[in-house]
């Protein structure tokens, strides 16, 4: 996809070895959210003063350059060879910023049926069942999407928020679980804080985020 060179063997994925080797994990500044700042470290930045139920956020790297391709040949272009090189993206970062034990399970943000028929299959279904396996965590879907909202790529922050207001509802009751929630990209976090929402008030004692790409 970006060296013009052949694939030698396709458990990589349309993407060689070399070329995932070249996607460069982000340095985490913010404590919280994860994010990265020329400033340095902080214990709470501005972005994560809307994301008032979120209690920690962490990604693999930069939505941009070669991480962007990959992404949104992943989610677009449904190309499903991309999974388990995504999947090691986030083993890795998993295993930089959190420990096992102190998380009860892995759960997906949920699509909407509507569009996994589009696509063909659930993409962070997918990805979340195979980085469990990976970090031997179980993977539990407890969320569902309750109604079908517009795209979040391209809408302002407010809109973000207001788009996936009540979108979502929690399965069953979580009474003191700590979840780690996945995602594909963490933008504002209007998408992560609206589940982890849900799922505290369905009991999760903490909620946290996992995500492939982070937007600047």
């Amino acid at each position: 996809m970006f060296c013009d060179e052949a694939v030698p063997e396709f458990s990589n994925g349309s993407v060689c070895q070399n070329c995932w080797d070249a996607l460069a994990a982000m340095r985490v500044d913010c404590l919280r959210c994860g994010q990265q700042y020329p400033a340095g470290r902080c214990a709470e930045c501005a972005q994560c003063r809307p994301l008032a139920y979120m209690d920690i956020a962490r990604s693999h790297g930069r939505y941009r350059g070669g991480l962007g391709k990959i992404l949104r040949q992943y989610k677009y272009r449904a190309d499903r060879s991309l999974a388990p090189g995504l999947a090691r993206l986030l083993e890795s970062t998993f295993l930089r910023n959190f420990v096992a034990s102190e998380w009860t399970f892995l759960t997906g943000v949920p699509t909407h049926p509507a569009r996994v028929r589009v696509r063909g299959f659930d993409h962070l279904d997918l990805l979340g069942r195979l980085l469990a396996r990976r970090i031997r965590l179980p993977f539990c879907s407890v969320l569902s999407k309750s109604m079908a909202s517009r795209p979040q790529a391209g809408l302002s922050e407010t809109q973000r928020r207001r788009n996936v207001r009540r979108s979502f509802v929690a399965k069953e009751s979580l009474g003191g679980k700590r979840i780690l929630l996945l995602d594909d990209i963490l933008t504002t976090g209007a998408t992560i804080n609206e589940c982890a929402r849900i799922l505290k008030r369905a009991g999760a004692a903490r909620v946290g985020a996992l995500t492939v790409g982070r937007a600047e």
